[in-house]
């Protein structure tokens, strides 16, 4: 697998496969900061908004409701729960297309069919631009978008309540390949800059950003980084939405001088338990 090419030939300005759904999606960040931002599709801006506000309906359901979804798994998450501890949301919902009667209320199953639609839009219309991209490190036409469609991708829906400490999420990566950041009800999220400063993101629900995840930097022989983010404080309550996009268990993400094969499940397995050990 030749992940050694770098995507700088996909950057020109005047490069004919920048057209939307050819390689359209300016990457020019990627390299070096591991994220961009683009403005969304009509369509993909107006599930966005719609699921904003299922999202402020959900989070104001009484507790003792939420927790009849608490998370169970600790891999492919799904359902609510809530943080304690510093650094971190207040709550969070985790949406994907199975496990719907024990992680979402049945009484709001046309919101939750708006969340999926969501997820499926975004798929649809970003799983060929990476694919696109992918290809700049020996992937195969269409081999990304086929292995995207197969897996455990997750729409979250989080809730931070006003008053958090200054640091409401501390800096972090997204484990899993790449990350929709789209839309956020006031400001708060930060992304490193090529400077190396925090810059505070311009986020809408028609302007979105791609966050490369750490199995993207895998994938790229590092080529492209892991996006570094934060959360911080802010005067009032902030809702926000984020779209993991997961690749299928088998996907390759890279392969040694002895031809062994790092799996996205092998490597998803190796995180859970290294972070469970320290």
């Amino acid at each position: 697998m030749d992940t050694s090419k770098s995507i700088s030939h996909l950057l020109q300005p005047d490069n004919p496969a920048h057209k939307r759904g050819d390689g359209s999606l300016s990457f020019s960040n990627l390299e070096t900061v591991g994220w961009t931002q683009f403005r969304c599709s009509d369509v993909l801006e107006k599930l966005a908004s719609k699921v904003l506000e299922i999202a402020a309906l959900v989070f104001a359901l009484p507790e003792s409701e939420k927790r009849a979804y608490y998370m169970q798994k600790i891999k492919y998450q799904s359902g609510w729960r809530d943080y304690k501890q510093e650094g971190r949301p207040s709550e969070i919902w985790q949406i994907r297309p199975v496990e719907a009667k024990e992680c979402w209320p049945a009484h709001l199953a046309s919101e939750r069919a708006g969340i999926l639609e969501l997820l499926d839009q975004s798929i649809k219309e970003f799983g060929p631009e990476l694919d696109f991209l992918l290809q700049a490190y020996g992937g195969a036409p269409n081999e990304f978008y086929e292995s995207l469609r197969r897996g455990p991708s997750v729409v979250r829906l989080l809730h931070y309540s006003a008053g958090n400490p200054t640091m409401r999420f501390a800096e972090h990566t997204d484990l899993g390949f790449a990350t929709l950041l789209v839309a956020e009800t006031s400001p708060g999220l930060e992304l490193i800059t090529q400077e190396g400063m925090w810059k505070l993101a311009e986020l809408g629900t028609n302007n979105w950003i791609l966050a490369s995840g750490d199995m993207f930097a895998i994938r790229s022989s590092g080529s492209i980084p892991s996006a570094l983010h934060r959360v911080v404080s802010a005067p009032m309550d902030r809702l926000a939405i984020a779209i993991f996009l997961h690749l299928d268990e088998d996907y390759p993400l890279s392969r040694d001088v002895e031809g062994n094969v790092l799996t996205a499940d092998a490597f998803l397995n190796r995180a859970i338990q290294w972070n469970a050990a320290t």
